[in-house]
């Protein structure tokens, strides 16, 4: 038996719209926001504690609740980890 873990990256606004049908998807594991590209594609480059990008990273989360799936996302800094700490980590079901 193979254990494998699927990661996919969203890195756009429009990645992050579509977070809910990804999540929904059979054998993907973990949704993970590429924060640096993400800020650039919203034209928010660096901007890792702007509103907007706390809206990615919710709309990413409730995605991955809903559908029993893990959110996760890079961090530059110490200040972008204050995010993490707000929105949550969300554990998806472990496979055996």
């Amino acid at each position: 038996m193979t254990n494998l873990l699927v990661v996919v990256m969203l890195e756009s606004p429009l990645a992050i719209k579509n977070a809910d049908a990804i999540a929904a998807v059979p054998g993907i594991d973990v949704l993970l926001i590429g924060t640096s590209d993400l800020t650039l594609e919203m034209n928010l480059p660096g901007q890792l504690m702007h509103p907007d990008v706390a809206k990615a990273y919710q709309a990413v989360v409730d995605a991955c609740k809903k559908h029993g799936k893990w959110a996760e996302w890079g961090c530059l800094h110490r200040r972008g980890a204050h995010q993490i700490h707000r929105h949550g980590r969300q554990d998806g079901p472990r496979r055996q």
